[in-house]
């Protein structure tokens, strides 16, 4: 009789799993281990998740219907999540269980830890669905200038058809008119590019483990003509650094997509995000 009972209860516990329809959160940047960076700095990454919910939730990157693996997050739960993905600047995805809809927070956060006691690092933003875009989007006030790299990355939210990889448009202009004084603002693109998504295998999934996307680790190298981007001149006669705005536009049929970029100063190693 005992032995029926543990029998029993032993099946109840390798039960599966399933709480859907998940939610898709998109998780931008992973570093699963420290990563050596430039100027010394040594990179990782934080992300903290809160179900606030009355009920347990399943928070997972794989939520296969038959989930023996993935057991749920009990109710009012904090916890530290950890990521290994193949590439940490393309990020990736996480689901939510329906039942943590609107009540499961994420708090992503970058360190260079080289200066740790300097900074507590900088908030990336974790993006849910609501927050992608099929139109423009648009990144304004960029620095472009010695003092700093800015990168530009941009996620794919869904699988990738498959016939072929999607793409964005890129165009980069830059931003006169925010000066008091500027005067013959063109309003015409430094840069109109098509930036290929790049795909991972896993992307043709219907639960994708990560985005499919491009990156761009430094404006100015990879578009030389902004290094001639001028200066903000102020009525004081002082100078406001180089900036430009960047629009994304989708060029493939379809594409929900969402990009942000990273203004890294090159002594500090402080890191600004400008998301749209």
């Amino acid at each position: 009789m005992v032995l029926a009972l543990l029998a029993v209860a032993g099946t109840t516990q390798a039960q599966p799993i399933s709480q859907t329809p998940y939610e898709r959160v998109l998780v931008p940047i992973t570093v699963s281990a420290p990563l050596p960076g430039a100027y010394g700095s040594v990179w990782t990454t934080a992300l903290t998740v809160r179900n606030d919910s009355d009920e347990a939730v399943v928070v997972t990157t794989t939520p296969v219907a038959l989930c023996g693996e993935c057991p749920p997050v009990p109710p009012r739960t904090t916890f530290n999540f950890p990521l290994v993905v193949p590439d940490q600047n393309l990020g990736a995805f996480v689901y939510v269980g329906s039942p943590g809809f609107g009540k499961v927070t994420f708090m992503l956060r970058v360190q260079d830890v080289s200066r740790q006691a300097q900074t507590w690092g900088t908030q990336i933003p974790v993006v849910r669905e609501r927050n992608v875009y099929t139109g423009k989007l648009q990144l304004l006030d960029i620095p472009v200038d010695s003092h700093s790299r800015s990168a530009l990355r941009v996620y794919d939210f869904d699988p990738p058809a498959p016939a072929a990889p999607r793409a964005v448009r890129l165009r980069i202009y830059d931003m006169c008119g925010i000066g008091p004084i500027d005067s013959h603002c063109s309003n015409d693109p430094l840069v109109d590019s098509v930036l290929t998504l790049a795909t991972t295998p896993e992307s043709s999934e219907a639960y994708p483990d990560h985005p499919a996307g491009a990156m761009i680790g430094n404006l100015i190298d990879a578009f030389p003509q902004l290094a001639s981007v001028p200066p903000t001149v102020l009525p004081s006669g002082k100078f406001r650094p180089a900036s430009v705005r960047i629009d994304i536009d989708a060029f493939s049929p379809g594409l929900r997509f969402w990009a942000f970029v990273s203004a890294t100063n090159n002594e500090t190693q402080h890191v600004t995000t400008i998301a749209p």
